[in-house]
């Protein structure tokens, strides 16, 4: 029995107990008024059986034949109590005027308003009650029992009035008139409900402020995307359902697009609680002129040709500064020093446009690496500031290089590591000071010797820790010490 259903259970107990009072003080007195009053506790108790038996629903979890859950059996169960309060109300009047038609005097009113008053008091306690853990737990069943209840408090309240107004005064008609003044209170408590309830069963959108935050999420976590469009969202129960449709750049991997949607998931997941997400993929093809949601990319560094002012030793020289200032003034990798130091590190600059080009140029490099002597030449930084400057092209890239480095005969010998200005790793925003460890001012494919990084390793014994280092290490500098670096 979840915790919504012991409230259901209680409220049973409540009512049972409520109706009781209500109706000796009806006997008590005669009062059509006080009838009223517990005619609609009668409604209470039914309803109250209702509830527990839409929350005993609701709880059962999702099924093939009902992949969303049971949640709307509570909206049922709602739009029911409300029909009760119609029909509660209704019967009032009826008898509101029969007694007005034939009005006879109270007895012993005194009792029976304090006796009343003790009901109203239980009632007003248990709906206050109801109607707080309701929308706690998002229980629509709840806070409609706890309105009814409340409901029941404020026409109690007017029925003692009105009682002790024909004790005063001696009109008996007046007790009539009250109860007819109650019966449309009742009615128009009882279509607010209704109203309410048909508006879950027709999956109503969640309130604008929350979607408006959903936008921001979109907006502030979607990093790497381009838009958002047809955002909807529905609650049914205390479930959320929230879907749109992210637009990606069209050479996006799937790998970077779930990257993204896992991010986004969880935002959205932290803000609204319940909450169940689908993001539908589309390349950037299917993109909207008015999107709901235009989400910033970070800038790229791209090149269309190779021009006259970026000769071949000058983008050599900006490549060692970074290696210098960055690399190894940041002590980002233990075991580039020693390589600069020696002069054992070969700076190649391509020419390519277009990654067909720049994989002959890797097999060359890869060849002449794995001949060469290690003594002249360590590792070789391939340099390709016009080819993949688009970072998700070159990610996607870099399993042609594995596949180039295995086709040679040189997997396990020879390995490739990655550089990129716009580097970003899986799981953090593109300008997340992190992806500084892996920026380079060009796109870089940086070969490696197997025998000298486990010679590396073993004199550097807590290599596995390098990268949490550097994450320390970059998060201390931040963004402006990163630019002080003139990098």
């Amino acid at each position: 029995m979840t915790r919504a259903t012991r409230f259901g259970v209680a409220t049973i107990v409540v009512g049972i107990v409520v109706l009781g009072l209500k109706y000796l003080a009806y006997r008590l007195t005669g009062s059509i008024a006080l009838y009223s009053d517990a005619l609609e506790s009668i409604i209470n108790v039914a309803t109250a059986v209702i509830t527990v038996v839409a929350l005993s629903v609701s709880a059962i979890p999702a099924d093939t034949n009902h992949p969303y859950g049971h949640n709307k059996a509570e909206y049922l169960s709602a739009v029911l109590e409300s029909t009760l309060i119609v029909f509660a109300a209704l019967t009032i009047l009826r008898e509101a005027y029969q007694g007005f038609l034939n009005p006879r005097p109270l007895d012993t009113p005194v009792l029976g308003m304090a006796i009343s008053l003790a009901a109203t008091l239980i009632n007003g306690v248990w709906g206050t009650l109801l109607m707080r853990y309701g929308r706690r737990w998002h229980s629509p069943a709840l806070v409609a029992d706890g309105r009814h209840l409340w409901t029941d408090v404020v026409s109690s309240i007017g029925v003692v009035i009105g009682v002790a107004l024909v004790a005063l005064t001696g009109w008996t008609r007046l007790d009539s008139i009250v109860a007819g003044l109650v019966a449309l209170h009742i009615l128009w408590s009882g279509w607010q409900l209704m109203r309410d309830s048909v508006g879950g069963l027709m999956d109503e959108a969640l309130p604008r402020e929350i979607v408006d935050g959903v936008r921001q999420i979109v907006r502030d976590h979607g990093t790497g995307a381009l838009q958002a469009h047809t955002l909807r969202s529905r609650r049914s129960g205390p479930r959320v359902f929230i879907e749109f449709n992210l637009v990606v750049p069209g050479a996006m991997s799937v790998a970077a697009a779930h990257a993204i949607c896992d991010r986004l998931e969880a935002a959205i997941h932290g803000y609204v609680e319940g909450s169940t997400i689908v993001i539908h993929i589309e390349p950037e093809q299917q993109a909207v002129a008015s999107p709901e949601v235009r989400i910033s990319r970070a800038p790229r560094i791209m090149f269309t040709s190779p021009p006259d002012s970026l000769p071949h030793p000058a983008i050599i020289d900006t490549t060692r500064a970074w290696l210098e200032k960055a690399v190894i003034g940041l002590n980002l990798c233990p075991f580039a020093k020693a390589v600069h130091t020696k002069d054992q590190i070969q700076y190649v600059v391509s020419d390519a446009r277009d990654p067909d080009t720049l994989l002959e140029e890797l097999g060359e490099c890869l060849r002449t690496l794995a001949q060469s002597d290690p003594e002249q030449i360590d590792t070789v930084l391939l340099i390709h500031p016009w080819a993949l400057a688009d970072f998700y092209d070159y990610n996607e890239f870099l399993d042609e290089a594995d596949a180039a480095v295995e086709a040679l005969g040189l997997e396990g010998e020879i390995q490739v590591a990655s550089f990129h200005p716009d580097y970003q790793f899986a799981g953090t925003d593109a300008d997340d000071i992190e992806n500084y460890s892996n920026r380079s001012p060009y796109p870089t494919l940086h070969l490696l010797r197997e025998a000298s990084v486990d010679k590396a390793v073993e004199a550097f014994p807590e290599a596995e820790s390098i990268y949490e280092r550097n994450i320390e290490t970059l998060r201390e500098l931040g963004h402006e010490g990163w630019k002080k670096l003139g990098l």
